[in-house]
């Protein structure tokens, strides 16, 4: 049995993700625009991107909907954002390419249901290097490599940055607490870092 795939008319969803660039063209047009522009992705890299970004697939979601790996569809995926950034105008691809942050997310940090990923994780091969997830107000951040960046969610244990291509999934222990942070750029992973006891 083949995975659905989803059709281009995904694509009107898209006006909510990209509301910050009314100013340049009406929704409508928005809407038209990243649909015109989809179509005219190589036939592979268009379906990674309607599910990664319209359905909200992870990664290895799309690998087994396309029946290839993992790795293959983050470079799918990849590719097609380079594409898409050189042929939208930066206003349409930002809102749309950054992953966004849903109020069922909000309401969630809000409620403190994801505070079990907030902490200091540490990674045994690089000591030096660590991964840290903090509450702040309504968002969930991460630091690391000096970097900032606002974290959303796809699904139980699994975070992304929503400004770039990465994704984070965690481990749990025996007793159900996280117990490890994985982390993931274009479908491979990059390294397993250990949640301490104290959270920073």
């Amino acid at each position: 049995m083949t995975a659905e795939r989803p059709g281009i008319a995904d694509a009107e969803n898209v006006a909510d993700g990209a509301g910050d660039a009314s100013y340049q063209v009406s929704r409508h047009e928005t809407q038209d625009l990243i649909r015109r522009t989809i179509q005219r992705l190589p036939a592979k890299e268009r379906e990674a991107i309607l599910l990664f970004y319209f359905l909200g697939e992870p990664l290895n979601g799309v690998a087994r909907a396309l029946g290839v790996s993992a790795g293959a569809a983050g470079k799918r995926v990849h590719d097609a954002r380079l594409h898409l950034r050189r042929l939208l105008p930066r206003g349409v691809t930002e809102p749309f390419l950054n992953a966004p942050v849903s109020p069922s997310f909000t309401r969630l940090l809000e409620g403190g249901m994801l505070d079990e990923y907030v902490g200091e994780y540490r990674f045994d091969e690089r000591p030096d290097h660590k991964v840290v997830i903090r509450r702040e107000r309504h968002l969930l951040v991460g630091y690391a490599g000096g970097q900032r960046n606002v974290i959303a969610g796809r699904k139980r244990d699994t975070l992304v940055p929503t400004e770039f291509d990465g994704e984070g999934r965690f481990r749990r222990d025996r007793q159900g607490n996280v117990s490890h942070f994985v982390y993931y750029e274009f479908g491979r992973r990059l390294g397993v870092a250990r949640k301490l006891a104290s959270s920073p």
